[in-house]
């Protein structure tokens, strides 16, 4: 069963149709307890609690239902009830798992609300553990019983194609964007506005509504609430000619970065600060007539209630300057330690109510292994309780936390004083402080140029307030900020006294304003350019990239228009912000952006974007306090102290629908994210032509039906288990693919000083790479730099490397791919290397636990390829459906899609179909050993039918039987077994014609003589490289060995040589050479490798350690199973002589050998052996080809063509990696124009090593007229 139906429990049996309203549901309820499961990262392990799908919460284990429902609904709509209980008592070993976790003494459901895609689903969740007369049981059985209480009118659901406004008020007219800092009020004079430029100063309006973060949580606001930019009332001082102009001025009150909120709870105030950005913004424009004017409200004439005299402050003191995981939104201010132990803070209130309790909030962290405490004291008094801050006791936690609220009394003062003093357990001990609050009342006497007034008590439904301000004058004015876009005068009475009356039902803000005064101005940024991303048409995908980039991505997004027939849009952070953010940075604007086109489509019918791509890094350091500010954010997590929880994810940009964004391990992706990890022009220009390039698809090959899983060796075997279950998988998906197992305790592993590797696994891996695999899955230890401890793969590998044919990257490890930490991490440049690595990855950004990688692999592996008859899934399709489908999960927000969202592996789409062997149909065929077979089959499209317009090439991989394996326990755990095919019977290719082909080969000696199913895989490709297919068979017989087979008594004869065919024995090579053997015998030559030293090997200087296997090197010559070569490049070889001893053996175990000697020089010179140019003489166009004695290592390849007397027409220089030719080709007509006349001309050719060695030649070229 796959993870989607797992997790939707009970789906299509209980509930065929959305849930029936007004009807009882019983869902009964078992649950299958399995022993405690290890979570486990590098340096720890978790045990907790387990049964079969459970997802986890703070390390509980939750059960969940999930029941389709009807868009819209709210948990409030039913009842939910769990009922016919059924106990079992955990033993001890289980109780101690959870002995400090907060279990209740029956089952507390949590129901909540999840949608994807409009389709929304009723998520039912619990702990199925109670706490009962002091003793731990957990439910094995119930009966769930959900009741629909009402229907949520249709009525309810906004139209959103009419939500959202049709352009943008940018779209037109002349815009200037001011920066603001603080909440307040702010000037512009008439000399400010004429200085910005605009035209008609007396009609300036502001639009904006500043810098405060944005609610994240979409079921908490109005959607479109805030969309583009809304104008704000002003105040304009015309003077006494009641003209706008010189000396005048406009106000107006702005919202700065720190969200200010009251808490009725605690009856205090709540500070958030914007980690995005320290300055919010505003727009200025004179274009479309007279704006918005602070205009005065009625009277109230009704009778006041009550009299208000006082006013609820607030002071925040948050001092920003270190992020000691480099993870998370907090950061941290002053610091505690043995040289500063004390500090004491002045907190400002002018007119302090004394006879009022404030409340103070005080939090502050420490290092401490062992606990600690803050000791508090306000104005002089030691509070009676301390800031205790429990011990740090993981070593993916830096610090702890410990918080204090406290009801306080203030002294007649300006200023009342906190004074902080650390306890530490020792002298190495540190501490933090995070933020003080002090919320108190102050009275209501006005000195200076505004007061803001809220008074939150004694609030009903019929109450009036009679507010009075003392020490104002007649001429202050009274605003109501409440609605901060629409700023209203309330009309003020004075009496010695200024007074005003107001409704008091509900929480409302008021400012006391001298508007003689001085106010500070906003800062002026610049102009800002027309843009109407309100304006744009529904489209498939979205791409944000700074400006710098915008080349690289319209060049992508034209590659997606025209390959792929997608409608893409191109935006910068900057224009997104300013239509859904007032212009400031903040994470939220994406999703507001993206919502506009979510909710347009689901009202009309048009299309949605499926796919984000973000176009550049990005930094936990938003605000640039440590490092180089980026043009993309990053969204942190809330949790800063603790590895294991906190998080960068760009999961949050995909939620879109209503009630989304509250809860990311819950909420469900709508579009799928994906990430360039770029950071310059370079990159981004390689990048793309990376992703187009493979696009293109011009790479074939039988990498396309490999998938290469490597395993770690630690954590009693978890890794390589979790691995193997992969490739079950896989295999149940599609048994066209083949997996590559490389299980690090299936080779030797080899002790130095510096620990142990496992350098044959590291060959082995890397061969795989550089060859080519479509997928490679990493399962095991990591990090920033390497996978695995013993560094299989490393930073310097993944740069070095030169594969064109580039896998998907999935990596379930810790921290392999970081991008948010002003660094380049190993996963980084496995996408940005240009000339290998891969072509995407799915990967971690964070500390991630074993098992719950696991499981998000597993979600993968049942998408990660198509089923028969199933059409390919885009990268971040996969993606997104399988974070869905594991439900509720933290740790899945640690992995990021590196590379293109919209991108399509390369699949095979065609099917190959075995007719016949030996003239059998396959179920009753027999392969023996020395028996020739031969095999008929042909081409078919998704649904079977012939392709009889087929003509090219058909690969055939046949393996013996598949057999269990046993890994050596090199670390004493016990041997790992699994499953594999460990025996090639025959590897070659044949041509196809017409849709069919035929192939003969005879089966080696060494084979399994036991009779049992063989394996056959299949690639094909069509001559013009548009038609790739591929299948397998499994329905023969293997077995036994053919009477008939006549004995050999000769090997293989052989040709060797390195890196060129003019190689002679004892030449100078370079120190990473490729030795081609071309071998021929008239049974075939063997690769099985069964039989014991019946291998193909080489030995280098007759040292037995120094011994190569080179079976899967060998490729069969096309329709000819008795010849082939065998290409192997060696690993960098030390300067010196070498001999070579060349061995191989018939089918029939008949051997060959063959000797050559070289010698290694570090800067040795390349050698041309061959140039030449075709046609010649020539008119149009000419070939070039250049052969040389460097293959497989990137060289730099340079023609230059020119007269005789020198003048320089044409030149192209590549950086290639061949076996050793390449191919340039000149257009003569269409390149040139007149500039090439007929005559003679030079071609000079260069080629040049990475260590700056080359070699030149030339050759003539005769042009004829055209």
């Amino acid at each position: 069963m796959d993870l989607k139906n797992k997790y939707l429990i009970l789906l299509i049996t209980f509930f065929a149709s959305y849930f029936s309203m007004n009807a009882e549901q019983i869902i009964p309820v078992t649950i299958v307890w399995e022993s405690p499961r290890i979570f486990s990262t590098p340096s720890e392990q978790e045990t907790r609690l387990s049964f079969e799908d459970a997802q986890y919460i703070d390390e509980l284990p939750f059960y969940t239902i999930s029941i389709p429902i009807e868009e819209y609904s709210k948990t409030s709509d039913y009842s939910i009830s769990i009922n016919d209980c059924k106990y079992e008592p955990l033993i001890t070993i289980e109780s101690d798992l959870i002995k400090n976790a907060n279990i209740a003494d029956n089952i507390i459901i949590e129901p909540s609300i999840s949608t994807e895609r409009h389709n929304s689903s009723l998520d039912i969740r619990f702990c199925p553990i109670i706490l009962k007369d002091g003793k731990y049981q957990k439910l094995i059985s119930a009966k769930v019983s959900i009741n629909a209480l009402s229907k949520t009118k249709k009525s309810n659901i906004r139209i959103a194609a009419d939500a959202y406004p049709s352009n943008s008020v940018l779209a037109s007219g002349y815009w200037v964007k001011l920066a603001v800092r603080e909440s307040g009020i702010y000037k512009l004079t008439y000399e400010d506005i004429v200085n910005m430029g605009v035209s008609s100063p007396a009609n300036i309006r502001i639009f904006g509504y500043g810098g405060e973060i944005q609610e994240e949580d979409f079921s908490k606001i109005s959607i479109p609430d805030k969309d583009d930019l809304q104008e704000i009332a002003i105040f304009m001082e015309k003077g006494s000619d009641d003209v706008f102009g010189s000396g005048d001025y406009i106000l107006f009150w702005a919202q700065g970065v720190i969200k200010k909120s009251y808490n009725d709870l605690t009856g205090g105030y709540e500070f958030t600060p914007n980690y995005y950005t320290d300055y919010g913004y505003y727009f200025a424009t004179s274009d479309a007539g007279i704006g918005r004017k602070i205009e005065q409200t009625e009277k109230i004439e009704d009778t006041p209630t009550l009299t208000v005299n006082k006013s609820l402050t607030g002071v925040y003191h948050n001092v920003e300057s270190i992020n000691l995981l480099e993870s998370g939104r907090e950061w941290y201010g002053e610091k505690f330690e043995s040289s500063t132990l004390e500090r004491s803070f002045q907190l400002p209130i002018e007119n302090v109510a004394t006879d009022e309790e404030a409340l103070l909030n005080i939090e502050a962290i420490a290092t401490s292994s062992s606990s600690t405490s803050y000791t508090v004291t306000f104005n002089g008094n030691v509070l009676s309780s301390n800031i205790k801050i429990s011990a740090v006791e993981s070593s993916h936690q830096v610090a702890n936390s410990g918080s204090i609220s406290k009801n306080v009394n203030c002294s007649n003062s300006d200023y009342q004083t906190v004074t902080l003093k650390y306890n530490p357990a020792a002298s190495s001990n540190v501490g933090y402080l995070n933020y003080i609050t002090l919320s108190a009342y102050r009275h209501l006497y006005f000195n200076g140029s505004s007061m803001e007034i809220f008074y939150p008590n004694d609030i009903e439904f019929d109450a009036v307030a009679r507010y009075e301000i003392s020490g104002a004058n007649s001429g202050i004015k009274v605003w109501n900020i409440t609605n901060q876009s629409n700023v209203q005068e309330i009309p003020t009475e004075y009496n010695g006294t200024l007074s005003f009356t107001t409704l008091h039902n509900e929480l409302q803000t008021f400012l006391a304003v001298n508007t003689q005064a001085s106010f500070p101005s906003p800062t002026i940024v610049g102009t800002v350019a027309n843009q109407n991303l309100h304006g744009l048409a529904q489209c498939d995908m979205i791409i944000v990239t700074p400006s710098g980039y915008m080349a690289a991505a319209e060049k992508l997004a034209e590659h997606h228009r025209t390959h792929d027939g997608m409608v893409v849009h191109i935006a910068t952070p900057e224009q997104i912000y300013n239509e859904f953010s007032s212009g400031t940075p903040d994470a939220t604007a994406y999703r507001r952006f993206l919502k506009v086109f979510y909710d347009r489509a689901a009202s009309n019918g048009s299309k949605s974007p499926s796919s984000l791509l973000f176009f550049g890094v990005a930094s936990h350091d938003n605000r640039g306090y440590k490092h180089e500010k980026l043009p993309l954010i990053s969204y942190q997590s809330v949790e800063s102290l603790l590895s294991t929880r906190s998080y960068v994810t760009d999961d949050y940009y995909g939620l879109l629908d209503d009630n989304e964004g509250g809860s990311l391990p819950s909420d469900k992706m709508d579009i799928s994210v994906g990430r360039l990890p770029i950071s310059s022009n370079t990159e981004a220009e390689n990048g793309v032509n990376k992703i187009i390039k493979y696009a293109k698809n011009d790479l074939t090959g039988t990498w396309k039906n490999i998938f290469a899983f490597m395993a770690d060796d630690e954590d009693s075997n978890i890794h390589m288990s979790q691995a193997d279950k992969l490739t079950t998988s896989l295999y149940s998906l599609n048994k066209a693919y083949q997996a590559h197992k490389v299980y690090f305790d299936a080779y030797p592993l080899v002790q130095s000083t510096s620990g142990g590797t496992y350098p044959v696994a590291r060959e082995t891996i890397l061969k795989d790479i550089k060859n080519g695999v479509l997928v490679f899955t990493y399962v095991g230890h990591g990090g920033p730099y390497t996978l695995s401890q013993e560094q299989t793969i490393n930073q310097n590998d993944i740069i070095a490397m030169y594969n064109d044919k580039q896998a998907l990257w999935i990596t379930a490890t810790c921290d392999f791919s970081r991008y948010d930490n002003n660094a380049v991490s190993a996963g980084m440049n496995v996408f940005l290397n240009p000339n290998g690595g891969g072509i995407a990855l799915l990967t971690t950004t964070r500390v991630v636990f074993s098992s719950d990688n696991f499981k998000l692999g597993s979600a993968v592996y049942n998408y990660i390829a198509p089923k028969e008859g199933e059409a390919p899934l885009k990268l971040g399709e996969i993606v997104r459906r399988a974070k869905i489908d594991i439900g509720y999960d933290k740790n899945k927000l640690n992995f990021s899609l590196l590379g293109d969202p919209a991108l399509v592996l390369n699949y095979p789409t065609k099917r190959i179909i075995t007719d016949s062997i030996n003239s059998l149909i396959p179920d009753n065929a027999l392969m023996q050993a020395l028996g020739l077979v031969t095999i008929k089959g042909h081409i078919a499209d998704e649904n079977g039918d012939s392709l009889k317009d087929f003509n090219g090439k058909v690969y055939l991989t046949i393996y013996d039987k598949e057999e269990t394996m046993s890994t050596l326990a090199n670390k004493g755990n016990t041997p790992f077994k699994y499953q594999d095919y460990p025996n090639i019977l025959f590897s070659g290719k044949v041509s196809a014609t017409n849709g069919c082909f035929e192939t003969t080969f005879m089966v080696p000696k060494d084979i399994n003589y036991k009779f049992g199913d063989g394996r056959i895989l299949y690639y094909g490709v069509s001559d013009d490289k548009k038609t790739e297919a591929h299948d397998y068979n499994e329905s023969f017989q293997v077995g036994g060995s053919d009477p008939s087979a006549e004995p050999s008594e000769e090997g293989p004869n052989l040709k060797l040589y390195l890196n060129s065919p003019s190689f002679i024995s004892g030449q100078i090579v370079n120190p990473t050479p490729v030795l081609f053997a071309h071998l021929n015998d008239s049974y075939g030559i063997n690769v099985v490798g069964a039989g014991i030293g019946h291998d193909i090997t080489i030995k280098l200087n007759n040292d037995p350690n120094k011994t190569y296997v080179l079976n899967s090197y060998y490729e069969s010559t096309l329709n000819d199973y008795k010849s082939g070569i065998v290409k192997y490049q060696f690993e960098p070889l030390e300067p010196g002589l070498y001999h070579l001893a060349f061995k191989a053996w018939n089918l029939q175990n008949i051997s060959s050998s063959a000797e050559i000697d070289f010698v290694v020089r570090e800067k040795s010179i390349p050698e041309i052996s061959d140039f030449s140019i075709s046609p010649n003489p020539a008119s149009n166009y000419v070939d070039l080809t250049l052969v040389y004695d460097r293959p497989e290592v990137p060289v730099d390849v340079e023609f230059i063509l020119y007269d005789t007397q020198g003048r320089q027409y044409w030149n192209s220089k590549a950086t290639t990696s061949t076996e050793g030719t390449y191919t340039s080709h000149i257009d003569l007509s269409g390149k040139f124009g007149d500039q090439i006349r007929p005559g003679i001309y030079l071609i000079k050719a260069i080629i040049t090593t990475t260590e700056g060695s080359y070699d030149t030649t030339t050759q003539k070229l005769l042009v004829n007229p055209q």
